[in-house]
């Protein structure tokens, strides 16, 4: 039930926004809304109000605004008049802005919902100790006494013990000047720090230690005796500079017998663990890559508007080029149409991700919005980026394509479409409902 509740709200969200920003593009330009509708053909109920009828329609993979004069998704073939108000009759510009304005209302509902959640929940980052890997000379750490492997222990009296906790005490203080507490082998010093923000930029972060923050039942880590707050030190008896260095060696090293060693409350402790295998990404294409089931120590660091916006905006970013990477993997044949899910997948993961938070469950959405807009502009017939060709190469040959072949490259558009949508949907039925 929380899975089809999930995906009603999810697709009814992103759909809408999508088909609003055509909606509205076509009314700024003069286009005639004959339609609006939630899902494909056919319709199951529908009023028109003005010169608009609104629609629920029977096919619930997305959703069309009919303007006049156009061949859609409506299949309509209702001929041309050549009236002022029709699709046709606009400029080639005026066409574009109509066609790509839903595309780029998901991208702005991702964006905003991505930049959000990072104001309100911060980003994530490893933990790491509040030490001075290396200071600036000529800037105020440096000035006020602090030297490299330093750790700062308290800001303006509050304790701190990671560098996420001192940006955020030191982001907290409306003051510019704020008193700094470090240790130096043991010997407590401290200084007044004037303009606290720059501070920040005056010192290097340390790199990321191998501390581990959870561990997956059942995985090679669990079976090992690995717990949460152990320090991983070596990889088949080489040092691990940080997290980084460990995982990059776990990665390297899939299906193999690698011997661990990590340090729990002063005891240094080993095993020799069986790696698991996963598919990861390098230079554009899927490889095994070695796991043994465990995730960083993290917490959450505060942002302002301005970096809350950057991370939306790429956040944004990445969950497009996840589908991009999905794309070219499936014509490069790293992938296959059973690695893509449909609706039911949609249900099941939108469905889980309510279960973990409201949180995940925006996120969840801001992902599916980037993802359809990324898809809608994909030069497919049925989909914006096929109406994006078919007035393209209009303005090139400077001549309207005949409305009956576009009317069936339409048609063959819906019907493949939907035979992928049906494949895909069959094998999501294996996958989360036949186990």
């Amino acid at each position: 039930m929380i899975s089809i509740l999930s995906l009603i709200i999810t697709l009814f969200v992103v759909v809408i926004v999508h088909e609003f920003g055509h909606f509205i593009a076509a009314k700024l330009v003069g286009i005639r809304v004959e339609s609006f509708s939630l899902g494909f053909p056919p319709k199951l109920i529908g009023k028109k109000i003005g010169e608009t009828e609104y629609m629920i329609s029977a096919i619930p993979l997305g959703g069309y605004v009919k303007m006049a004069g156009m061949i859609d998704e409506s299949l309509s073939d209702k001929p041309l008049t050549g009236a002022p108000w029709e699709f046709m009759s606009k400029s080639y510009s005026q066409k574009i802005f109509a066609i790509t304005a839903g595309v780029l209302m998901n991208f702005i509902l991702a964006c905003v919902l991505y930049t959000g959640l990072t104001m309100n929940r911060g980003v994530g980052e490893i933990s790491t100790p509040a030490v001075a890997a290396s200071v600036d000379l000529s800037e105020s750490a440096a000035i006020a006494g602090l030297e490299s492997g330093d750790r700062i222990i308290k800001i303006d009296g509050e304790p701190v013990d990671t560098w996420c906790q001192m940006q955020n005490t030191i982001r907290s203080r409306p003051k510019s000047n704020v008193e700094v507490v470090w240790l130096r082998d043991d010997e407590e010093m401290s200084a007044i720090v004037s303009n606290s923000r720059r501070f920040l930029f005056s010192i290097q972060k340390p790199s990321a230690p191998a501390n581990v923050g959870s561990v997956s039942p059942g995985m090679p880590a669990d079976s090992a005796g690995i717990l949460p707050g152990d320090l991983i030190v070596k990889i088949n008896g080489d040092s691990v500079a940080g997290w980084y260095d460990m995982a990059s060696r776990i990665y390297s090293l899939p299906d193999t017998e690698v011997e661990v060693v990590w340090v729990r409350e002063g005891e240094t402790m080993s095993a020799i663990l069986h790696t698991a295998t996963q598919k990861i990404l390098q230079d554009w294409k899927m490889i095994d890559g070695g796991m043994i089931g465990i995730g960083a120590k993290m917490e959450r660091r505060k942002t302002g508007i301005i970096e809350s916006v950057s991370k939306g905006a790429q956040y944004t970013f990445f969950a497009g080029a996840s589908t991009v990477m999905g794309i070219y993997m499936l014509a490069t044949g790293e992938a296959g149409i059973k690695d893509f899910v449909g609706p039911l997948g949609i249900a099941h993961y939108s469905g889980e991700s309510m279960r973990i938070g409201f949180a995940a469950f925006i996120g969840f959405i801001a992902f599916v919005s980037a993802n359809i807009g990324l898809l809608n502009i994909l030069p497919i017939p049925v989909l914006d980026g096929g109406h994006l060709v078919f007035i393209t190469v209009e303005a090139v040959i400077r001549r309207p394509i005949s409305s009956k072949v576009k009317l069936v490259i339409q048609q063959v558009g819906m019907a493949l479409l939907l035979l992928f949508m049906i494949i895909i949907s069959y094998n999501d039925l294996m996958r989360f409902l036949i186990k």
